[in-house]
C-alpha cells in the first residue's frame, strides 16, 4: 500500500490519503504524529509527505513524525518528503524573480516572502535538517533528490520545493 500524508484536496487514486483536517471525499482523518495507533508495522511500501513536516512547529515533532512513519513502512520501503525551499525563495527575491512565487502578488516581493514563510510556515527545514532528523528517528539512509525525481510524485509545488528520499 501507499500512504499520502497531508493530502489536502489532492486525492491520489490507489493511495491511502490522510489529512489532519480532511475536506474532500476520499481523504481520511489522520495525524502523522499518531500513525502507529492506526496502522501496523510494515503497512506501507511508499509514504509521501509533501509540505507536512514544516508545519509541525518544533524539530522534536519532526523527529517523532519521522519515527511514526518509520514504524509503518515496509523494510524495503521508501518515504518521500518535500518542504518549501527557503533558500530558493531568498535567491528568487534577491534576483527579483517574482515568477518564482507562484500564486502570490507580483507587486510586493518582500510581502510575498513574509506571507509565504512567516504567515503560515512555522518551521524552516532544509534537506540536511530532515536527513538528520530521519537518522534520529531510525531511518538508515536518505538522499537529496532533484525535483524531477520520483520523490516529487504528488507534489503540486515543484518550483518551490526540495525533496529527500528516506530508506528504512
Amino acid at each position: 500500500m501507499k500512504l499520502n500524508i497531508g493530502c489536502g484536496g489532492q486525492i491520489a487514486e490507489g493511495w491511502v490519503n490522510l489529512d489532519l483536517h480532511p475536506t474532500v471525499p476520499g481523504a481520511a482523518k489522520g495525524d502523522i504524529l499518531r500513525l502507529n495507533e492506526t496502522y501496523r508495522p510494515g503497512s506501507f511500501h511508499v509514504i509521501v509527505a509533501h509540505h507536512v513536516l514544516d508545519l509541525l512547529r518544533e524539530y522534536r515533532l519532526v523527529v517523532h513524525a519521522l519515527w511514526q512513519c518509520r514504524s509503518v513502512v515496509t523494510p524495503d520501503g521508501v518515504m518521500r518528503v518535500s518542504c518549501a525551499d527557503i533558500n530558493g525563495a531568498l535567491a528568487a527575491a534577491n534576483r527579483g524573480d517574482t515568477a518564482w512565487f507562484v500564486g502570490q502578488d507580483p507587486n510586493d516581493d518582500a510581502g510575498k516572502l513574509l506571507q509565504v514563510w512567516m504567515g503560515w510556515r512555522k518551521l524552516l527545514l532544509t534537506p540536511d535538517i530532515v536527513l538528520d532528523a530521519a537518522t534520529k528517528a531510525g531511518w538508515t539512509g536518505g538522499t537529496k533528490q532533484p525535483d524531477s525525481s520520483r520523490a516529487s510524485v504528488l507534489d503540486t509545488r515543484l518550483r518551490e520545493s526540495w525533496f529527500v528520499e528516506l530508506y528504512p
